[in-house]
C-alpha cells in the first residue's frame, strides 16, 4: 500500500499504517470481528455487534441461514457462545427488516451504531458477555420502535 503526503513523494505506508487501515475498512465494512480473527488477534465482544452496526442485508442472511452450519461446532466454547447471539440477532434483525435494506440502513444509524458505540465504552468498564449483547441488542431495538 502507498501514501502520498502533501508535497511529498509516494512511499509506502508504515507496517502500522497499513494495520489501521486495515481494521478501519474491516470496522466500516462490518467485517472486524472476521479480521481480528484472521490476524490471529482476540475478538473484543463489542464487534460482534459490528457485523449488525455496518454490515449489508445480504450480510445478515447469511448469517441468519448458517444457524445450523457446520463453524459452531469447529469453535472454542466462548466463540460459540458469540457466534449463538449473532445468529439469535441476525434472526430478529432480518425479521424486523424483512427485506428493506433501506430500514436496516436507518436502524443502524439510528439504533446499532450508537449501540455499539456504547458497548466498546461499557466493554472497558464492566465486560460483556454474549447474553449481554443480545440483552443490550434487544432493548435498544424495543426502545427505537417505541
Amino acid at each position: 500500500m502507498w501514501f502520498k503526503g502533501r508535497g511529498r513523494k509516494d512511499r509506502p505506508l508504515t507496517p502500522v499504517g497499513a494495520l489501521l487501515v486495515a481494521e478501519t475498512g474491516a470496522f466500516l465494512s462490518g467485517d472486524f470481528a472476521e479480521e481480528a480473527r484472521r490476524r490471529g488477534n482476540p475478538i473484543p465482544p463489542w464487534s460482534w455487534l459490528n457485523v449488525f452496526a455496518h454490515g449489508e442485508l445480504t450480510r445478515l442472511e447469511e448469517l441468519r441461514s448458517s444457524a445450523c452450519q457446520g463453524p459452531l461446532l469447529e469453535s472454542d466454547d466462548e466463540e460459540r457462545s458469540w457466534k449463538h447471539a449473532q445468529r439469535v440477532l441476525a434472526d430478529e434483525l432480518a425479521q424486523l427488516v424483512d427485506g428493506d435494506s433501506d430500514l436496516l440502513g436507518r436502524i443502524q444509524h439510528k439504533v446499532l451504531v450508537p449501540l455499539e458505540l456504547h458497548l466498546m465504552r461499557a466493554e472497558l468498564d464492566r465486560g460483556l458477555t454474549a447474553l449481554d449483547l443480545v440483552q443490550a441488542t434487544r432493548a435498544a431495538l424495543r426502545s427505537s420502535i417505541a
